[in-house]
């Protein structure tokens, strides 16, 4: 029972740390500037509609996705067989068909680059907050991503 309960304190944990993390990032302070605001828009806009991930912003190569991908499958789903990515699926399609699963699985399986993960964790952080808490999404993919990254 006190097992059960560990879990849910360490994934309220995480709520608070989101919900922090979003009231940081609304810091109104300071006004944007014309730029910084229509930069930050595009920016929203472009990851909303699935143009522009972290392979396309350059934050790592397609080959290191496949490869923490392949990491993903054979190290972490044998100890977390709630989120299983069949082998025919390519981080083609995971970035097409399942955008915020795959950042979940990327962050999660880049574990060996810390700078990297920390980065991809902010993603996910920023992904969560405008789709769910501002846009009220929910899906399937949501859902997934967010086992697989408050699981790791």
């Amino acid at each position: 029972m006190r097992k059960i309960h560990t879990r849910i304190e360490a994934l309220e944990a995480k709520i608070k740390e989101l919900l922090t993390d979003r009231a940081a990032s609304a810091d109104t302070s300071r006004v944007p500037s014309e730029r910084e605001a229509s930069s930050r828009s595009a920016s929203i806009a472009d990851d909303e509609n699935g143009r522009k991930d972290v392979v396309d912003r350059g934050c790592l190569s397609v080959e290191t996705a496949q490869t923490y991908l392949e990491a993903f499958r054979v190290v972490m789903t044998p100890h977390f067989p709630f989120v299983v990515i069949p082998p025919d699926v390519s981080v083609h399609h995971l970035r097409q068909d399942r955008p915020f699963l795959f950042l979940a699985i990327i962050a999660t399986a880049s574990y060996e680059n810390m700078p990297l993960q920390r980065s991809l964790g902010a993603e996910v952080k920023k992904a969560v907050s405008s789709r769910m808490i501002l846009n009220g999404e929910v899906s399937f993919d949501l859902l997934q991503g967010l086992l697989i990254f408050l699981a790791w």
